[in-house]
């Protein structure tokens, strides 16, 4: 086994070396090159950078051993200097001794002990093939922050494709150059699932074991101990300690033990976060992706396990001040989701990265002028001269192959209309672009799904579904949209618009507009320092949140549809009714005055009741399908019907004359009243029952005779232990009072007297105790006895007045006149009360 070791250390080491010669003769071409960095960042040191480690104070730790003394000399190898994530497949193959073995050989070749040369500091963030452009602004206020004491939850929020993933990634890049470095915990939810308890405990005890934060950690031997000891002991196992690099090991197996139990996590994260709390940088947290947190799925519907995570870290960071913690995302209903699940709004803050400004997105892509010097403050460390530094532009990025189409400076406009100031889009434009060999082309694709949510957002019933419905309709997002392409910057106070939507009641419009950021059609925007594309007049008095759109694309995208539905009810008014297609409100008014004009009007055309009454059910059935039709082909059978002179009466006389009675019913305007209709409707009705119904069934005014139904010399025995009789009845009542109507269930199960009927039994005979047929109205009620008879007296006098009370109950008739009885009751007892 020791042989295998010295053999793979050996190799490992050999690997080691090479790589370190290639990085050395890679650093000296890199510093003879201009690069294309826009805001290259040096490394801001601490005035003690050149401390040594002993000169460090070392926090208190909780015991100490023999080892401590072996593991103190060992540790200043690694004083400052961090794990680069290119030797981390090599690391694995030793493990934590390993590593430290590598890293003394850095230490040995580097040539000085406080971490390397400032060259090799400057030169470690210049990447011409990985450029990262601005941000210098947000840069110094995340630099701040960071290197403060933690505070609230920061909730990072921000338009899709703005380089808020790529600015993170920089920022924790940029923890790790100085001198002690603070572990960092990022983890980045398209890559790692984080959506249940067992997928996130396992992604922070992934982050928190990684090479770069053990390393980090073994500059302090006697606290790893102290660690070591106290995760032992809550994870319930004896574990022996050594050096650092055997404690680290033995650390990192601990963690790794129970490392999908959430709840064992948190108590060893806690004690390694309170362990640390005298070191000079604090921890960091940081979920990239962090909407992908509402996808947590959890047995139950309280989430306990979710509740208890996000405690962790309002504790860590608001009441205990010992970890930074970030939650990034593109999603703008992450804010309302962590209210949704308890955390209050004083323990977290929203931080807004915007898109770039004009100036600076045309900067992005067509570069800076030659030998302009580019923020010099943010670019050089103090005290060190600031550097030439020119932005080449993305459509002369020199590692593309294929150049852009020709004219990209006329193009201009247009990019500028639909990507806006958003990174990743014109990113994705100019790669389009280069692509296809057109800018029409790639024009066309940046906004391919912007269109496709603004056309959706017009849909609210066939959108897909989240775990909640749209509450919204057509018209309300037809609203929205015109007052957002028409606004100043394309921003609405959240308040006023939250009142236009609701018509005065601005809850309701809230509700509205929440659903539509939950959609991802819409985005809130609070007021952020960090955010420039956003003037600061468009937040109001006091700095009210406003509501965008998501993106640079959607504006685009809406004022385009905005402009085609202009055009095409244009279109349709200037081609008159029969041409364009009304509203379902107005076709059915045409197809009922059809209706009309067919009953009451005589047609030379037709022969005979019989083939009216035909062309009446031709007319119902297919006005629906000629509702539906292509435009076209509603004028050309319109003009058909009107050119036909005399038709025959086989089966194409019937649609010619079904297409002149809807002409001509289009122009007869909206037909009778609805009174009228119904009033036609009954009597047509009792003329075909006249006509068609058995003899006996009508009376003589086509109404139908309840008697004709009733049963004829037929004998109902209900055995014994079925029949119904007055305890079972007293039993129902008390059920009633207790449970409702409704509860049959529970009516059954708590009185014996009811064990032996069904729940549909049940059902009919509190109908009958109500002296309802429908108890619809009544689900839910509950009532005493009195109330019960009270309201069988109640619907026996309504159904005698109107002539509905049929077998002890009352019934619906055709003209809903009991429906509407009811309801005028309703209002009258409130007005009263």
């Amino acid at each position: 086994m020791l042989p295998r070791l010295r053999a793979s250390a050996k190799k490992t080491i050999g690997l080691l070396e090479r790589r370190v010669s290639s990085s050395k003769q890679n650093l000296k071409q890199t510093n003879e090159i201009s690069g294309f960095v826009r805001n290259q960042h040096k490394a801001e040191l601490p005035p003690d950078a050149k401390a040594t480690p002993a000169a460090t104070p070392k926090p208190p730790s909780p015991s100490t051993t023999g080892a401590s003394s072996s593991a103190s000399s060992s540790s200043s190898v690694f004083s400052s200097w961090k794990f680069r994530p290119s030797f981390s497949k090599h690391a694995l193959t030793l493990g934590p001794l390993g590593v430290l073995g590598a890293g003394a050989l850095l230490y040995s070749l580097s040539g000085n002990a406080d971490g390397g040369s400032d060259d090799r500091r400057k030169s470690s963030k210049w990447k011409a093939e990985s450029p990262f452009f601005n941000r210098s602004n947000e840069q110094k206020v995340f630099n701040k922050n960071l290197k403060g004491m933690p505070g609230v939850i920061t909730v990072l929020v921000g338009p899709p494709s703005c380089g808020k993933s790529r600015f993170l990634k920089e920022m924790v890049d940029q923890l790790g150059l100085g001198q002690d470095p603070p572990p960092v915990i990022f983890i980045n939810s398209r890559l790692v699932r984080v959506n249940g308890p067992e997928a996130i405990s396992k992604a922070l005890v992934d982050e928190v074991t990684s090479q770069d934060n053990l390393l980090n950690l073994s500059k302090f031997p006697d606290l790893v101990q102290g660690i070591l000891e106290q995760v032992s002991m809550v994870a319930g196992v004896k574990t022996p300690v050594g050096n650092v690099s055997f404690n680290l090991g033995e650390l990192a197996k601990l963690f790794k033990m129970d490392e999908e139990n959430l709840t064992e996590t948190i108590k060893k994260l806690e004690i390694l976060f309170k362990s640390i709390a005298s070191l000079p940088r604090k921890p960091v947290i940081v979920i990239d992706e962090a909407n992908n947190l509402m996808d947590w799925t959890e047995p139950g519907p309280s989430q306990p396990k979710l509740k208890a995570m996000l405690d962790f870290l309002v504790a860590i960071s608001k009441e205990a001040n010992l970890v930074h913690v970030v939650l990034a995302t593109s999603d703008y209903f992450l804010a309302n989701w962590i209210k949704g699940k308890g955390v209050a709004t004083n323990n977290f803050r929203i931080h807004v990265l915007g898109d770039l400004t004009e100036e600076e997105a045309r900067e992005f892509v067509y570069g800076t002028a030659v030998d302009a010097t580019i923020d010099p403050l943010s670019v050089a460390a103090p005290g060190v001269a600031a550097p030439v530094v020119t932005w080449p532009g993305i459509i002369n990025d020199p590692s593309e192959p294929i150049a852009v189409p020709g004219g990209a400076e006329e193009q201009w406009q247009a990019i500028y209309e639909r990507c806006g100031g958003n990174i990743g889009m014109l990113k994705q434009c100019v790669g389009a672009a280069r692509e296809l060999g057109s800018w029409k082309d790639a024009l066309d694709i940046v906004v391919a799904n912007s269109r496709s949510a603004i056309e959706q957002g017009f849909k609210p019933k066939v959108i897909p579904k989240l775990d909640e419905l749209p509450d919204w309709f057509e018209d309300q997002w037809a609203m929205v949209l015109q007052r957002l392409t028409t606004a100043p910057h394309h921003a609405v106070l959240r308040n006023e618009l939250a009142k236009n939507l609701g018509k005065g009641d601005e809850e309701r419009g809230d509700e509205i507009i929440l659903s539509m950021v939950k959609y991802n059609l819409l985005a809130l925007r609070p007021y952020s320092t960090l955010a420039r594309d956003l003037p600061l007049e468009v937040y109001g008095v006091g700095e009210k949140e406003v509501v965008t759109l998501p993106s640079p694309s959607h504006v685009w995208a809406a004022k385009r549809e905005l402009l085609e539905r202009k055009i095409d009810a244009d279109k349709a008014k200037r081609a008159g009714p029969q041409v364009g297609r009304p509203p379902t409100g107005q076709r059915r008014g045409c197809m009922a005055a059809a209706l009309h004009f067919l009953q009451t009007a005589p047609i030379p055309d037709i022969k005979g009741a019989r083939l009216k009454n035909e062309l009446i059910i031709l007319l119902q059935r297919a006005g629906r399908e000629v509702a539906k039709a292509p435009k076209a082909a509603r004028a050309r059978c319109c003009r058909s019907a009107c050119e036909a002179k005399d038709p025959s009466l086989g089966d194409t006389s019937r649609y010619i004359t079904f297409f002149k009675i809807c002409t001509m019913a289009t122009a007869v305007g909206p037909g009778p009243s609805s009174e009228h209709m119904m009033a036609e409707k009954a009597a047509w009705a009792a003329k075909m029952r006249q006509q068609f119904s058995p003899e006996g069934m009508c009376n003589e005014d086509g109404t139908i005779n309840q008697d004709f139904f009733k049963p004829k010399k037929i004998i109902i025995q209900l055995t014994e232990d079925k029949k119904w009789g007055q305890p079972e009845k007293e039993a129902l009542y008390k059920g009633l009072e207790k449970h409702g109507v409704g509860k049959w269930r529970e009516i059954i199960t708590d009185y014996p007297e009811l064990k032996r009927y069904d729940e549909q039994f049940m059902r009919v005979k509190a109908a009958r105790m109500l002296g309802t047929q429908s108890l619809a109205r009544h689900v839910g009620w509950k009532g005493n006895r009195a109330a019960v008879d009270a309201e069988r007296e109640k619907h026996k006098q309504l159904g005698e007045r109107l002539g509905c009370w049929k077998a002890g109950v009352l019934v619906e008739d055709d003209a809903g006149s009991v429906a509407k009885a009811l309801a005028e009751m309703e209002a009258a007892g409130s007005a009263r009360n």
